[in-house]
């Protein structure tokens, strides 16, 4: 069965959302944007009120989950391993100690707070953990219910997706 779960999402970065990196860096300077992508704790400049409006009023995007939180106008790390941990606890982790096979794909800071979770990461640790795009990490089960990473797979070409199909 296949399950899509809005807490697999990437984390909302507030008023930096929809600005590139470098134009991120010009507004708010090369120290801050790195502190706000990689900090454990520090939350981006929150989305304004308008901002909230635009996206409420914007065709494109579908209506919110029933019975979800208002989503936050920004948030930290701590704020997705909070969410992502609920999934675990709720979703992931029954599934597992029923001896299913479970593939997980989601978003970079969202797989970030997983594996926080899974390898039981510090704070400073998860700040430097680095998930390329397309990675994909296997855990295999243990003694218990304790998971350990059995390989990292990450590609070193992309191939385009019409020699994929």
């Amino acid at each position: 069965p296949r399950t899509a779960d809005w807490r697999l999402n990437e984390r909302h970065y507030g008023a930096l959302t929809g600005s590139s990196k470098a134009e991120a860096i010009a507004r708010y300077g090369a120290d801050q944007v790195q502190a706000w992508r990689r900090s454990y704790r520090a939350v981006p400049p929150p989305w304004t009120q308008d901002d909230v409006g635009r996206v409420a009023t914007d065709p494109s995007m579908e209506p919110p989950c029933a019975g979800l939180e208002p989503l936050p106008l920004a948030e930290s790390l701590a704020q997705t391993v909070l969410r992502v941990t609920a999934l675990w606890q709720e979703l992931i982790e029954p599934s597992l100690a029923s001896a299913q096979t479970v593939a997980v794909v989601g978003h970079g800071n969202s797989l970030r707070a997983l594996v926080m979770q899974l390898e039981e990461l510090s704070e400073q640790a998860v700040s430097c953990l680095e998930i390329a795009n397309g990675e994909m990490r296997a855990y295999e089960s243990g003694a218990g219910r304790e998971l350990h990473l059995k390989c990292i797979w990450r590609p070193s070409v992309v191939a385009p997706i019409s020699k994929i199909l």
